[in-house]
């Protein structure tokens, strides 16, 4: 007995152009899928090049002793602490997609071995909880800071992220961000681990008032999406181009950042 497909086949005139009709038909979905699953940019407002120039300045605000400092070659990251399985493929899936944005001048990888890691990422309901955990102290507390005052800045309400950088030569060395997720919906638990990714990826933990931005202030209370808004991406291009060398004087390197991202975004416009 012959299957059943569910789709009978015309009869007479109309089954001469029954097959280029199926052939259109499939395009057409084929077409919308693609449409449907490609991945959308947050942004949708334009941006002045005063506020290209505002955003790119609070971005590179926390970078110490008035340089750029930048990733290069391998940069292996490690994930400890409370996020699920589900999460945890998330952020692999984006540093794979910034490492992209990036280019070729680094290497992201995860690793297992607190040893090899330069990039932790570390993740906890109560920034507290780790105020006398000896990797986070070793991690994130200043050189001149007391241990006292160190817990004291952790058990801040306001504060969810902090972090520290060490550099040679302009070149990132190491780094530590600690995230707390108490309280935050599925959403907003993403966005958070987007926004850790990507503060690790520039080397500094940076607040911006220009919106939209992965890091804008008060931050976004909005489901996580697949890339970041188009400013931080050209931000993110721009910061890693051969023209921004290790350790460069950081308002030189501002006025080249601004200048590369407004000819980025110039050009995205006209394509």
């Amino acid at each position: 007995m012959m299957a059943h497909s569910g789709l009978r086949k015309p009869q007479g005139p109309l089954a001469r152009s029954w097959p280029r009709k199926v052939s259109a038909c499939c395009i057409w979905l084929c077409a919308l899928v693609v449409l449907v699953a490609r991945p959308i940019p947050l942004d949708a407002a334009a941006v002045s090049e005063n506020d290209v120039r505002r955003h790119v300045e609070a971005l590179l605000e926390n970078h110490p002793s008035g340089e750029v400092r930048k990733w290069q070659g391998k940069l292996p990251y490690i994930v400890i602490g409370m996020i699920t399985e589900e999460e945890l493929g998330f952020l692999i899936e984006k540093m794979a997609y910034l490492n992209q944005v990036i280019g070729r001048s680094v290497e992201v990888e995860r690793t297992v071995d607190p040893n090899a890691a330069k990039l932790f990422f570390i993740f906890s309901d109560y920034l507290a909880d780790w105020a006398d955990k000896n990797l986070v102290i070793s991690l994130l507390k200043g050189n001149n800071e007391s241990l006292a005052d160190f817990q004291r800045r952790l058990r801040k309400p306001e504060t969810f992220m902090i972090g520290r950088f060490g550099s040679t030569d302009g070149k990132l060395e190491g780094a530590a961000i600690l995230t707390e997720m108490k309280g935050l919906t599925e959403g907003n638990r993403q966005s958070r681990i987007f926004e850790a990714a990507f503060d690790g990826v520039i080397g500094t933990v940076a607040r911006s008032d220009i919106r939209p931005s992965i890091v804008d202030k008060p931050p976004r209370r909005t489901k996580a999406t697949d890339r970041l808004p188009t400013l931080d991406e050209a931000f993110l291009r721009a910061l890693y181009t051969p023209q921004i060398t290790l350790g460069m004087e950081r308002q030189a390197a501002e006025q080249a950042i601004t200048r590369l991202i407004v000819e980025d975004l110039g050009s995205e416009k006209s394509r």
